[in-house]
């Protein structure tokens, strides 16, 4: 009680959590972590990136986020190319730096290059 935490974590890291605390084993295949460890206050491993995806309007495009460490890039439309997620013609990343700006309101991607092609 009264802690708070900067774990980033997502709807899919609800049931691997229960499962932890049920003592069931999750699907090898299931893309969510446990986040029992940082609930108890205990040290939590660090991933590497979080994904996520959401459907267009028309179902024929998407966009996409991915979260490394404190970097957010978002390509809010993109078009589905032999399986990938790229960003469309004309289309750009967005990148946040979620420790300087938690509200995603400065767009940083023309200063970091570097980082939205990491990302991308």
């Amino acid at each position: 009680p009264g802690r708070r935490s900067s774990f980033p974590w997502a709807f899919w890291d609800v049931w691997p959590t229960f499962a932890e605390l049920a003592g069931a084993e999750m699907p090898g295949d299931s893309d969510g972590v446990s986040i029992l460890p940082t609930l108890l206050g205990a040290p939590q491993a660090a991933r590497e990136y979080l994904f996520w995806t959401w459907p267009g309007a028309g179902g024929d495009t998407s966009g996409y986020a991915v979260r490394a460490g404190a970097w957010k890039g978002i390509v809010p439309h993109c078009a589905p190319a032999a399986g990938e997620l790229r960003p469309s013609a004309g289309d750009r990343m967005q990148l946040y730096d979620l420790d300087a700006d938690p509200g995603e309101a400065a767009d940083v991607a023309s200063t970091r290059p570097d980082v939205v092609a990491a990302l991308l």
